[in-house]
């Protein structure tokens, strides 16, 4: 029974755990397509579930836990969606060629609401300098 509760904390650990890139400054793509950062705080659904996030209904990746991701976007109308254990959310979003957006996904463990928030760049930039990429 102990090595049991030993390897649930340690599960739970290593999702904590993990270290990605730290954000330095804004870095764009093309000056044809618009950037997106997509960014989750630690306190945001369980470090041992990921995100998946899509755009124009491909996966473009699993955003763990206090992490943030880029991703090149088309102008134009995007359809942002997440899916989280077995919830999913989405929003429409208008891009131009050249934007940056900073979108952010929050989990509510409590009341198990969803949102996705988009940010202005000084704001985005502030949650994305607390977080590893």
């Amino acid at each position: 029974m102990r090595f049991i509760y030993i390897s649930i904390f340690v599960i739970v650990l290593s999702g904590c755990a993990v270290v990605g890139k730290s954000f330095e400054k804004i870095e764009t793509f093309s000056p044809d397509t618009a950037t997106l950062y997509v960014m989750r705080e630690w306190n945001s659904g369980s470090p041992l579930f990921c995100t998946d996030i899509y755009i124009y209904g491909k996966n473009k990746g699993c955003l763990r836990s206090n992490a943030f991701m880029r991703i090149e976007a088309k102008p134009g109308t995007i359809y942002f969606r997440t899916e989280y254990v077995s919830k999913s959310k989405y929003k429409t979003l208008e891009i131009s060629a050249g934007d940056v957006l900073f979108i952010e996904w929050q989990y509510h463990n409590i009341s198990q609401a969803e949102q996705i928030i988009l940010h202005n760049e000084e704001r985005g930039i502030d949650i994305i300098r607390g977080l590893k990429g």
